[in-house]
C-alpha cells in the first residue's frame, strides 16, 4: 500500500512539473522592455473614433506612468515595430489570427476580444467602448494598475521595467446588455 502512495504521488510531481513547464513555455510579447517601448497602437484611420482614440491615450499614458516609457499612437503600423491594434470588428486596418477571427464575430454589446500573437496584440470590440475596455484590461491585468476612486490619489500604478501580453485568444463579453449607474433602484418613482 505504501508503495501506490509513492507511484502516485511521482505521479502527481510530474503532472504538476509538466504544468509548470507548458505555462513557462508560453510566449510573451513585451510592450515595454526594460523601460524602453517597444510596440505601438495603431488606430484604424478608416473607423477613428472620439472613444477608440481616448482608449489609445489612456493605454499609452498608463505605461508611460507605469514604465517611464512612451508607447506612440500612430494610424498606421511603422514596420518593424509590434504593434497594439484597438479596431472595431470589421476593421480592414489589420489582418486577424485565424482563431482571433473566428472569436471576433462573437464579441457583442460593450465586450471585447483581447488576442495576442507574434503578429501583434488584437483588441477588438463590436462598440467603441468595447475597445476602452480591451485597453483598460491589458493596464489592470498585464500592467498591474487599478482605479479604486477617480481622481490622481485613486490610481495605483506600480512601477514596473517591462510589460508584456502572453498568447492569447480571450473573449469578454457582459453579462448584462448596457451599463448604467442608477441611484433611484430601477427607476421607480412614488408620485402620491
Amino acid at each position: 500500500m505504501c508503495h501506490k502512495h509513492r507511484a502516485s504521488g511521482a505521479m502527481l510531481l510530474g503532472l504538476g512539473l509538466a504544468c509548470l513547464a507548458a505555462g513557462a513555455a508560453a510566449e510573451e510579447y513585451p510592450l515595454v522592455e526594460r523601460g524602453r517601448a517597444v510596440s505601438q497602437i495603431v488606430l484604424d484611420r478608416e473607423q477613428l473614433e472620439a472613444t477608440a482614440a481616448y482608449a489609445a491615450l489612456e493605454l499609452a499614458d498608463y505605461l508611460e506612468k507605469a514604465t517611464g516609457a512612451r508607447v506612440p499612437v500612430r494610424l498606421d503600423a511603422a514596420p518593424g515595430v509590434y504593434p497594439v491594434y484597438l479596431l472595431l470588428r470589421g476593421s480592414r486596418a489589420a489582418t486577424l489570427p485565424e482563431a482571433a477571427a473566428a472569436a471576433a464575430n462573437r464579441v457583442r454589446d460593450d465586450g471585447f476580444l483581447l488576442a495576442a500573437d507574434r503578429s501583434g496584440v488584437y483588441v477588438v470590440a463590436a462598440r467603441e467602448r468595447g475597445v476602452l475596455y480591451g485597453a483598460y484590461e491589458i493596464l489592470k491585468r498585464y500592467g498591474g494598475v487599478r482605479w479604486l476612486m477617480p481622481g490622481p490619489e485613486g490610481e495605483v500604478c506600480p512601477k514596473r521595467p517591462i510589460v508584456s501580453v502572453p498568447a492569447q485568444v480571450t473573449l469578454a463579453n457582459p453579462s448584462m446588455r448596457l451599463r448604467r449607474f442608477n441611484l433611484v433602484c430601477g427607476g421607480a418613482r412614488d408620485d402620491t
